[in-house]
C-alpha cells in the first residue's frame, strides 16, 4: 500500500490553511449568487480529503491543481498587462491579485515537488 507524506510540516499546515481559506471565500461568493464558485469548492474539498486521507494521489492532485492556478492566473495577468499596453486603465489591485495568486500557485507546485513523497507502507 502506498500513501503520501509531507516532509515539511509547515508546508502541510499552510496548504491546509490556504485550502480552507479558499473554500470559505468561494462559499461566500456562492452566497452572493456566483454559482460557478461551487466547482472550486468541490475541487478544494477533494484535495483536503486526499491530504487528510494520505492518499497516494495527493501529490498528483496538488500538482494538477497548482498547474491550473498557474495557468489561469498567468494567462489572466498576461491579458491584463496586454490590455494596459493597449490603453486600458491600470488597476493596481487587480494586477496585484493576479500576481499573488500566480506566485502562490508556483510556490505550491515547487514545494509539493520538494516536500511531498509517496511511500510504500507494509501492513
Amino acid at each position: 500500500m502506498e500513501q503520501s507524506i509531507f516532509k515539511n510540516k509547515s508546508f502541510y499546515y499552510l496548504l491546509i490553511s490556504y485550502l480552507i481559506i479558499l473554500i470559505l471565500w468561494n462559499s461566500y461568493t456562492v452566497t452572493k449568487g456566483v454559482l460557478i464558485g461551487i466547482l472550486p469548492i468541490m475541487i478544494q474539498l477533494i484535495l483536503l480529503y486526499l491530504i487528510f486521507d494520505k492518499n497516494k494521489l495527493t501529490k498528483k492532485g496538488i500538482k494538477i491543481w497548482s498547474i491550473i492556478i498557474i495557468l489561469g492566473n498567468g494567462i489572466s495577468l498576461f491579458a491584463k498587462l496586454l490590455k494596459i499596453t493597449l490603453g486600458d486603465e491600470i488597476i493596481i489591485t487587480d494586477l496585484l491579485n493576479k500576481f499573488v495568486f500566480l506566485t502562490t500557485g508556483i510556490l505550491i507546485y515547487v514545494f509539493n515537488e520538494k516536500y511531498t513523497e509517496i511511500v510504500k507502507i507494509d501492513n
